[in-house]
């Protein structure tokens, strides 16, 4: 996402940096103010409000995570000359993404989500990356189907949806004092990628 002016890309890194050690909800703007060495009145002129830097922030941090997706999914595909090496690719980014180290992606994922669908603002920042995420899976099914590697049978724009929502909604088993473990999950999904969505035609 390129945020254009400077004063404006310097405060949504800064946001982004505090992200690392700290939970965005108790960043605040003196915070920002004090580390990027930013006016409050310059502040106030790139940004509505403080909810709006923060927003833009969390969307340049969710449009990251749509880039490494769509990378990662586009370059198994291109390196896979068989159905069954596109599969060992897919399952390794499976691995990667459902891991232990990621529960807090997925739960940022969630958070953002749920924010974009109260707040019009983000939810139009946020829907924009989203659909591109959608459409970047789509296209690679849609690619699969025309290998002979995934079933015609499927809508590739609802299959794409239907992968998104069940490896990121683990995020219902948080609350459990007895999870899923990672193996187990790991497993159904790539059950579901073999047997459901790129089954050869």
């Amino acid at each position: 996402m390129n945020l254009f002016h400077p004063t404006k890309e310097i405060m949504v890194r800064c946001v982004i940096e505090l992200t690392k050690t700290q939970g965005i909800e108790t960043i605040t703007s003196d915070q920002v103010l004090e580390i990027s060495r930013i006016s409050k009145g310059s502040m106030y002129h790139h940004f509505k409000d403080f909810a709006e830097l923060i927003e833009v922030a969390e969307t340049v941090i969710f449009s990251t995570v749509v880039d490494d997706v769509i990378s990662r999914l586009s370059t198994a595909l291109s390196i896979s000359k068989t159905r069954e090496e596109f599969l060992l690719a897919i399952s390794a980014i499976t691995y990667g993404n459902q891991s232990a180290e990621k529960v807090e992606d997925r739960l940022s994922r969630i958070t953002y989500l749920a924010q974009a669908i109260s707040s019009e603002r983000m939810r139009q920042s946020m829907g924009a990356e989203q659909e591109r995420l959608t459409q970047g899976i789509s296209d690679l099914i849609r690619e699969a189907q025309e290998r002979g590697w995934a079933s015609l049978k499927l809508d590739p724009l609802a299959a794409s949806v239907f992968l998104q929502a069940f490896t990121v909604g683990r995020v219902i088993d948080y609350i459990s004092d007895q999870r899923v473990d990672d193996e187990s999950w790991i497993f159904l999904i790539n059950q579901v990628v073999e047997q459901v969505i790129f089954i050869p035609e």
